[in-house]
């Protein structure tokens, strides 16, 4: 089997033309490599992953009869009724082992889903990577992939880990949102629930139109970290030859040179998320709670609203505070899903680095390889292919 040079250029081209985003491609992407994860509905991975989403239900339900049952000890303390409040204290201390336990399966299911991922992917990985002779391949015909050590260990687990905290971080506050929308729906109407909702669609494409650079910042990071173990790693493998010549100086020059590069992207990136992070603080945030002040206070500033005319003042403190917790939690849920528009930029070049990897090493398996080549003429490309190794 053999791949031509102009199509191993086009190829190229196209990946270079592909840049990471979160767009239509990155879904396709996700979407293969969430097959190797979760290869069927009977695995354990997805059972992990139910057991997070069960988890993450109790949790909220937990969070919501802590609220409530907070609101009424308070009450109790200022209506000095000490019956109530010794009651209601009881009932805190009574539901302490269960909120406990399912706070620890919660995590304990996070880090068992993101291990289970590992797992997963690297076996996959390195069926491909071992097969035959791919695996010299790699490092010796092909250069597409100058740094495959990165890929397959430090890649691999940021990307098990960006999906895993992105399940979390996204799954539990629509579930927030939905639960705390309901509740408030009930006791002050629709409107306020309706605002935040609304905040949350603009704010959410607002933010994720900014954080578009983050994602090829994150693959270019990778590319340079792994480009930094590259030239240690062939400095170690050369020791013998570096000390007989005397190439010390050139090697600490080299390797000096890539670590700067990789030093300047990383302020590079430092500048940027520091930028993104006062936008994100502000709008997702402190604007956040400003929107939930402003929808809880409405119908209790309403002087024509009768709902609480006949009311005691425990009473409406009561019934503003429970509001106000529940409007808080739900802008703060709304402003967690904003946020986690950023770790979802960074997956999609998480994504792209693995993606990539696969690619080269099923185009390896079937005997295709692109390598550059400096000519008289200037730099080719020469792509060909040879007999697949036994």
């Amino acid at each position: 089997a053999g791949g031509g040079a102009a199509g191993a250029g086009g190829d190229k081209a196209r990946r270079r033309k592909a840049r990471p985003a979160v767009n239509a491609l990155f879904a396709k992407r996700f979407a293969r490599l969430l097959r190797i994860l979760v290869p069927s509905v009977f695995s354990a991975e997805l059972g992990y992953t139910a057991l997070v989403a069960a988890m993450l239900v109790a949790r909220t339900l937990c969070d919501v009869w802590m609220l409530n049952n907070g609101t009424k000890i308070e009450r109790a303390i200022i209506t000095r009724d000490r019956d109530a409040y010794a009651h209601y204290v009881a009932r805190f201390v009574a539901v302490m082992l269960p909120i406990s336990v399912v706070n620890q399966l919660l995590k304990f299911g996070l880090q068992e889903m993101k291990l289970r991922f590992r797992v997963r992917l690297t076996d996959y990985l390195y069926a491909q990577y071992m097969r035959g002779y791919t695996y010299y391949k790699i490092s010796n015909i092909d250069n597409r992939i100058a740094n495959v050590d990165q890929l397959l260990t430090q890649d691999v687990e940021k990307f098990c880990e960006s999906v895993t905290d992105l399940y979390s971080n996204v799954s539990k506050p629509i579930l927030d949102i939905f639960i705390y929308a309901a509740r408030l729906t009930s006791s002050i109407g629709g409107q306020g629930p309706a605002t935040m909702l609304a905040y949350l669609v603009a704010n959410g494409v607002l933010l994720t139109a900014l954080r578009r650079p983050l994602s090829r910042l994150t693959v270019k990071e990778q590319q340079l970290e792994g480009e930094f173990r590259f030239v240690n790693a062939r400095l170690i493998t050369n020791s013998e030859e570096v000390a007989f010549y005397g190439g010390n100086n050139k090697e600490r020059r080299v390797v000096g040179g890539v670590f700067e590069r990789v030093v300047q992207h990383l302020r590079s990136v430092q500048a940027f998320r520091f930028s993104m992070g006062v936008v994100d603080n502000i709008c997702a945030k402190y604007f956040a709670t400003v929107v939930g002040y402003h929808c809880v206070s409405r119908p209790f500033l309403d002087l024509a609203n009768t709902q609480w005319d006949d009311a005691s003042h425990s009473q409406i403190m009561e019934d503003y505070y429970r509001s106000g917790r529940m409007l808080l939690n739900l802008a703060m849920a709304v402003g967690r899903l904003v946020l986690a528009g950023r770790e979802l930029t960074r997956l999609s070049g998480f994504t792209a680095r693995v993606v990539e990897l696969c690619d080269v090493l099923h185009d390896l398996n079937h005997g295709k390889y692109v390598r550059t080549m400096v000519n008289d003429g200037g730099a080719g490309r020469d792509g060909g292919g040879g007999g697949g190794g036994g």
